[in-house]
């Protein structure tokens, strides 16, 4: 048996991650370098990952590890639990589920939510002025996403690929190119800009697919590739990330490819991902997570964990119906669209949004009540309650009454919008359990009981101690907008 056939079948039989220096002490082959010689020769078909953990030292480096999507180990299969229900498509090679969701949720600071905020009303103003409408409606029904410049055509391209996918459904017998033809037809697509299909610069050997043309020629790999593929799209045998490894394998890492093949399978799990556009906007939002030249299942389970994030946070503050994506829809625009808008001076943005760079961490800062923002605050109310004469700044927090989402950039850190309270006084005013009128009283919501205002320590005869014109004009906004 050669060394290749040696490594090969170790790797295929233990399925697990292992760096070449383990595998050279293993199989007893020296020197190391042949082993490395192996593995990175292409049609020994061996995957690599560049930074992994080897299950043998333990030692965080580049491993091996080889798919076979005939056989997997029955052992491992048990042992994982794998369902048919894809419960488990987030499971991953080097971390638990557990791990790496609070690798995402790291990622997902206040001030990136801050970030999307401003790019929420960015992205909400310009649609509305693309649209001639007077505020966003959604993402169902807006004229300017829905027109022929707009995003939804991606849902009509999923549409028309997955009628080419049925055709092959029923099939039972591999090998013959029928496969590999119906997902070229998915891709080659007339208005699909979903990943770049069509290379007039590079040629046919520039195209994103052209691994499927080689495949589909010489006949390499056929059988194997068009089984998974088919497994992929009409079974629950093995779960995402086994499929997504297979995919590397076969089509060198093509992760706009590999991203459109998950996408086409679900629309309302996976997304397509065009690297250097989504990395601008995280980079523009501020999340540490790269796209470019990280083709695994880890990162983009990481990316489909962020835009889910997005989509969240668009039904919670723009359209409640809004799906995956629609989330990938609004950081397109705002990259490609929105951009391109600006410099082709085709759209201005309006003045109360206009936002210089020095400026843009003192309207971050004040949407959880710091910086300059609590500063005019505890200048105005001479680090006193607004209510009261209690004088303790540490805790005091600093409460916008017309809430900062709502806010254009100027408001976001206006004095006259803000009200120093301590902290029980602060959550029910937020959340619109009490407010204001003109002349300062308290007004309570019948939604709180005797018992609540007893177990809040509330006094009901409390009173803003000075309500200026403009404080008046938030406080009308908090009683309709905000007030229960």
């Amino acid at each position: 048996m050669s060394n290749a056939e040696k490594i090969r079948n170790f790797l295929m039989n233990n399925y697990q991650n292992f760096c070449d220096d383990c595998i050279s002490d293993l199989l007893n082959i020296s020197p190391r370098q042949q082993v490395n010689q192996i593995c990175n020769n292409p049609d020994n078909g061996i995957c690599c990952n560049e930074s992994g953990t080897c299950c043998n030292c333990d030692k965080t480096k580049k491993t091996r590890f080889l798919i076979n999507i005939q056989n997997p180990p029955v052992a491992l299969v048990n042992a994982m639990n794998w369902s048919v229900t894809y419960d488990n498509s987030r499971m991953i090679h080097n971390k638990s589920i557990k791990e790496a969701d609070a690798d995402i949720k790291a990622k997902l600071t206040s001030d990136f939510e801050a970030n999307l905020y401003l790019k929420l009303k960015e992205f909400s103003t310009y649609v509305s002025k693309k649209s001639n409408i007077d505020s966003f409606d959604s993402f169902a029904v807006n004229e300017f996403i829905n027109s022929k410049v707009g995003e939804n055509y991606k849902k009509d391209i999923w549409n028309q690929a997955n009628e080419k996918l049925q055709k092959i459904k029923n099939m039972t017998n591999f090998g013959s190119g029928e496969v590999i033809k119906s997902i070229i037809q998915c891709i080659e697509i007339k208005g699909n800009n979903l990943l770049e299909w069509q290379s007039k610069k590079r040629g046919p050997e520039g195209r994103v697919h052209a691994k499927l043309y080689e495949i589909l020629e010489s006949k390499i790999f056929l059988e194997e590739l068009e089984e998974t593929i088919w497994k992929f799209y009409f079974t629950d045998e093995q779960p995402e990330f086994y499929f997504f490894d297979a995919f590397t394998k076969l089509v060198n890492r093509k992760y706009a490819l590999i991203s459109y093949l998950y996408f086409l399978k679900d629309k309302s799990k996976y997304l397509p991902l065009a690297t250097n556009t989504i990395d601008d906007f995280f980079q523009e939002v501020g999340i540490d997570l790269v796209t470019k030249l990280n083709c695994s299942w880890e990162n983009y389970y990481s990316y489909l964990s962020v835009m889910e994030y997005v989509r969240t946070f668009l039904r919670d503050n723009l359209d409640p119906d809004a799906c995956l994506l629609d989330a990938h829809s609004f950081a397109w625009i705002l990259e490609r669209q929105y951009k391109s808008d600006l410099h082709n001076k085709k759209y201005i943005i309006p003045k109360v949004l206009e936002l210089k760079a020095k400026d843009k961490e003192s309207v971050i800062k004040a949407r959880v009540g710091q910086g300059i923002y609590r500063n005019k605050l505890l200048e105005k109310w001479q680090n006193k309650s607004s209510v009261s004469e209690y004088s303790n700044p540490s805790f005091m927090v600093a409460s916008h009454i017309k809430p900062w989402k709502d806010c254009d950039n100027k408001e976001c850190i206006d004095s006259e919008n803000g009200l120093l309270l301590i902290p029980n006084y602060d959550f029910l005013f937020d959340k619109g359990y009490i407010s204001f009128n003109d002349d300062g009283n308290v007004i309570v919501s019948n939604r709180l009981t005797e018992a609540d205002l007893k177990e809040f320590g509330f006094d009901k005869n409390i009173r803003i101690k000075e309500v200026s014109k403009k404080m008046k004009e938030y406080l009308e906004y908090h009683r309709k907008k905000v007030f229960e």
